[in-house]
């Protein structure tokens, strides 16, 4: 009797087997996907035992492959980290499949269930990821001005023009400055608007050696623009120094001037993440700033994930470790990427041959049962 039910058991555990088997196959191609493999035990009891059983499933931990999407937003985890979702409710689930886009809120959502990737603040705690606090790069108004080249001192006079600076609104204003030599290695400075009107006037100095003098060498200018008031500082470089502003002796004069800050409000062009998850956020201007960086959570026996649906996963009495990319397992950020499933087709096939092979032996096992009683029950019954 204990071979029937054997081989009972053996027909339902292989059953159950070829259960998870199609359901690996039937997800080779979503995104993210962990297959899963069966988990067979024994039932002891008596000499021969009391047959088997799935007792549980564990995830495959190995990464799928990648595939290039040209979406920016599309992201991977080269790592064994997970990323962190969040429902309207609070709920956290996490996924591998980072088919991410932005919403009408600026917020990074996933595409698929459009809940909230989150991001981790300086604190540790979980936040969205949005962009909307640098969508725009606000102006900024101009507080440095480097001069560099050479005021030749057998020249009169020389002008360095169309300096492009901004106002506290992002205005940008052209102004210009007239060198005149004063003799004794020094010279005259007047700053003039676009409109040739003079702003101030000012005295620059050399030491001998043509280097510019300590205490003589930077003017510090107001402007009133829009009836604010701004103070601009025009730098000839460290005193004694020759990496800027120098005099010679002969020559031609090409002083020049780089203008170190200020920016108009400027509208984003482009937004990237880099390896360790943060945003960067290009400007229309060249500038680049810096945002949020994603949250990616770890754990120590993935075995304790279960699905949820929608390629993402549910944390039970695992324990989880919440961090960002760059840090211990969990990886670096791919962006443009994304990670396929990692079912391989020819295991599972194998695994279903075996699960039918075992299934078909099992059925074996209960005819071969049946038949014996068969052959007891005629026995025994024509007494």
């Amino acid at each position: 009797m204990q071979s029937f039910f054997n081989g009972l058991s053996g027909m339902l555990s292989f059953s159950k087997g070829i259960d998870v088997l199609s359901q690996n196959i039937a997800n080779m191609n979503t995104p993210g996907y962990k297959g899963n493999n069966a988990i067979f035990r024994d039932f002891s009891g008596g000499e021969g035992g009391i047959g088997s059983s799935v007792v549980g499933t564990e995830l495959q931990r190995q990464a799928g492959d990648y595939q290039d999407t040209g979406n920016a937003t599309t992201l991977a985890i080269d790592g064994e980290g997970y990323f962190v979702l969040q429902d309207s409710d609070g709920k956290n689930f996490y996924t591998r499949a980072g088919q991410f886009t932005f919403n009408d809120n600026l917020e990074l959502v996933d595409s698929t269930g459009n809940y909230n990737v989150m991001a981790l603040d300086d604190a540790g705690n979980l936040a969205k990821v949005s962009f909307s606090d640098l969508k725009i790069m606000a102006p900024e108004a101009t507080t440095q001005v480097q001069l560099s080249g050479q005021l030749a001192s057998s020249d009169t006079n020389h002008t360095v023009s169309d300096i492009k600076i901004f106002d506290e609104s992002g205005k940008s204003h052209t102004i210009s400055i007239e060198f005149t030599n004063q003799n004794n290695n020094t010279w005259q400075a007047e700053i003039f608007l676009s409109d040739s009107t003079s702003a101030g006037t000012h005295q620059v100095q050399f030491n001998l050696d043509g280097s510019p003098l300590d205490g003589a060498n930077v003017i510090n200018q107001d402007f009133t623009f829009n009836g604010s008031t701004q103070t601009i500082e025009f730098s000839l470089g460290e005193g004694s120094s020759f990496a800027n502003a120098i005099q010679v002796a002969s020559g031609t004069s090409n002083l020049g001037a780089t203008v170190e800050d200020g920016s108009a409000t400027s509208g984003y062009t482009s937004i990237e993440f880099d390896e360790l998850g943060q945003i960067k956020v290009t400007y229309s201007n060249g500038e680049e700033q810096s945002g949020q960086r994603i949250a990616i959570a770890s754990f120590n026996d993935i075995s304790k994930l279960t699905h949820a649906g929608n390629g993402l996963y549910q944390a039970t009495s695992s324990q989880m470790e919440m961090g960002v990319a760059g840090e211990g397992v969990n990886g670096k950020i791919l962006a443009g990427k994304l990670e396929l499933s990692n079912v391989e087709l020819t295991e599972q096939f194998a695994q279903l041959l075996i699960a039918q092979q075992g299934y078909s032996a099992s059925s074996r096992v209960m005819n071969v049962a049946n038949q014996l009683l068969d052959t007891l029950y005629n026995n025994t019954g024509g007494r």
